[in-house]
């Protein structure tokens, strides 16, 4: 990552070179370097007060538009988002035409600041009124967006046919006639110092809201966060100069290709490739057609479309024999392993992770109710966990055996009833010492980004992290020791992507592994397994549960259930429900109970089995 990024600013120091030097005078390097010290009146002149003024308005508008997107895509999830989407820069342009339009050409950098702030509150009512989901703000940004179109739309209608050149001119992106750049300059600069740090929180929001949140992350506070420096960014960039498109939606996706989604690395590199690009499409737009200048906006259009659609087309997007991976090795990959079996390769034997012994109860559920869409689905849950239990979730589908297991993680609130972790309050635990307290398998996975099986473990160690990864050497062996667990370990460097479906659920798994909870909670952890990583996962968590932990699995198959539980929970899906050791549970007449239909126990050489019978 080093190297790419000193690689990076040696092409933005080239690309800022580049537009000083050439132009209707071009510049030798000695006689740029006589302007920049003055020698030369006339040299100074084309250097201080025309080139180099745009050249550094075009490092910041690139910069600030690839930042924003940066922000924008990861805050949306959303690989297609960019700054001119949320309705940001249609304010801020149609505060400034409206100023152009009133002939007060001085005011247009406060009026399109006025209406980017607009614009800023506008998005904020309405992301608040719809729960801060990122499809439903994407939605209101798009509206947002077509609403400004339609009043920029409208000003140009208006104005009077000597103003319109000019007007269509900044609208379509014009560093001519920018303002001094170095506010915005300084402004980045402060900006990445303090987004730095959160580099570790942005890689897990970018694996999914709910992941994060059950992690530790404070989503909530981050995401208005996010928001407001997106819209920062974004109006720096248009007050300065105009609606420039593309550079926000086409530089994540080429950085990504280069580097992947750390955003340790993102951060860095988006400013510097933004403000390279725009760079080399400034001095195009400036030379192509001398004297005559293009609107720089267009420029970047005619780069990014193709640019991008070259991209697209070489990202896979899915699993498919096109784009499946190569089969697994026999060999691990190299440095994986812990210090004591590097040397043969082979690796280390999946063994529990060491827990501090605990005496308590690890969770205490009194008086749960719980009710989704006006029906009831529990009512009055009394349940206790313990170390070493291993509680099993039976259920039909839709009986609130996942709405349950979000509650236990904190990520609902309660309705009715208290719920303790280790004997205090879940209300009074923090986010991160949550998570290390309870870790949670969802029953399904969501790819937003691009990431290898290895970025994806190591969100799981961000409870117990600060800032920055643990050391190389615990981190190797933990990413060993947790795929050795689920059989991935020669898989490592893959494209999650590429990944089968009961591969993507094993990584899952390895994922709650390495964050090492107490109490583990697994939605369906079976589902898409083939019958010996089921018995693997199962036999992984009783070892788990032997190491300390305490184990609740939403299960579907009974006879999973009664080859891995110690307890039994059965939800009835009308708020009733019954707790208890399995061996007085486990019956045919509850299980015809629970699922409506007639079960019956099928001796067998390794104990009942529960079948479906014929319906009568």
């Amino acid at each position: 990552m080093r190297y790419r990024l000193i690689a990076l600013l040696l092409l933005t120091l080239g690309a800022l070179t580049l537009a000083i030097t050439i132009g209707s005078t071009p510049l030798s390097f000695s006689q740029m370097v006589q302007g920049l010290r003055g020698d030369d009146p006339l040299l100074a002149t084309i250097l201080w007060e025309l080139r180099l003024p745009r050249a550094l308005a075009a490092v910041a508008v690139g910069a600030a538009l690839a930042l924003a997107g940066t922000l924008l895509q990861l805050l949306l999830h959303n690989p297609l988002a960019d700054p001119y989407l949320l309705g940001i820069s249609g304010g801020s342009a149609s505060g400034a035409l409206l100023a152009l339009l009133l002939g007060s050409a001085t005011l247009t950098t406060a009026a399109a600041w006025g209406g980017a702030l607009l614009a800023l509150l506008l998005l904020l009512a309405l992301g608040r009124s719809s729960g801060w989901q990122p499809a439903r703000l994407l939605l209101a940004g798009v509206v947002l967006a077509s609403g400004w179109g339609a009043l920029i739309n409208l000003l140009l209608a208006l104005a009077p046919a000597g103003d319109l050149p000019g007007m269509l001119f900044w609208l379509l992106g014009d560093l001519s006639h920018a303002g001094s750049p170095l506010p915005a300059l300084l402004i980045l600069l402060l900006l990445l110092p303090l987004l730095w740090p959160l580099a570790p929180t942005l890689n897990l929001l970018a694996r999914g809201e709910v992941i994060a949140t059950s992690r530790g992350a404070a989503v909530a506070p981050l995401r208005i966060i996010l928001l407001l420096l997106a819209a920062l960014l974004t109006a720096l960039a248009v007050t300065l100069g105009g609606s420039i498109g593309f550079i926000g939606l086409l530089v994540p996706h080429l950085l990504r290709q280069i580097g992947g989604s750390d955003h340790r690395w993102l951060l860095p590199a988006a400013p510097l490739a933004g403000a390279t690009l725009l760079l080399f499409a400034d001095t195009a737009a400036r030379t192509l057609l001398a004297p005559q200048q293009l609107p720089v906006g267009v420029v970047t259009a005619l780069l990014g479309v193709p640019l991008l659609l070259l991209l697209m087309s070489r990202t896979p997007t899915a699993t498919s024999p096109l784009t499946a991976a190569p089969a697994q090795s026999a060999t691990p990959p190299p440095n994986l392993a812990d210090p004591a079996t590097a040397e043969t390769g082979s690796p280390p034997p999946p063994r529990p992770l060491p827990l501090a012994p605990i005496s308590t109860p690890l969770l205490v559920a009194h008086q749960l109710d719980i009710t989704l869409a006006g029906r009831p689905l529990l009512q009055s849950l009394q349940l206790t966990v313990a170390a070493g239990e291993r509680w099993a979730i039976l259920g039909r589908n839709g009986s609130g055996k996942s709405t349950l297991l979000q509650h236990l993680a904190g990520l609902q609130p309660l309705q009715r009833g208290t719920l303790e972790i280790a004997n205090q309050s879940i209300t009074q635990w923090g986010r991160r010492a949550l998570a290390q307290q309870i870790g949670l398998q969802l029953q399904q996975s969501a790819d937003h980004f691009p990431a290898t099986v290895r970025e994806e473990l190591l969100t799981g160690r961000y409870p117990w992290q600060r800032h920055w990864p643990d050391a190389p050497a615990t981190a190797a062996a933990r990413l060993a020791w947790a795929l050795a667990s689920v059989d991935l370990l020669p898989l490592i460097n893959r494209p999650i992507t590429t990944l089968s479906g009961g591969e993507r659920r094993r990584l899952a798994f390895a994922t709650l592994l390495i964050q090492q909870p107490q109490l583990l909670l697994l939605d369906e952890p079976t589902n898409h397994l083939d019958l010996p990583h089921q018995m693997a996962l199962l036999q992984t968590l009783r070892q788990q549960a032997a190491a300390g932990c305490g184990v609740i699995a939403a299960l579907h198959d009974p006879n999973l259930a009664s080859r891995f539980a110690s307890h039994l929970l059965l939800l009835f899906g009308d708020g009733q429900w019954r707790a208890g050791p399995i061996d007085t549970l486990l019956t045919a007449a509850h299980l015809t109970t629970l699922y409506r239909y007639p079960i019956i126990k099928v001796s067998s050489p390794i104990g009942p089995l529960w079948v479906a019978a014929e319906p009568p």
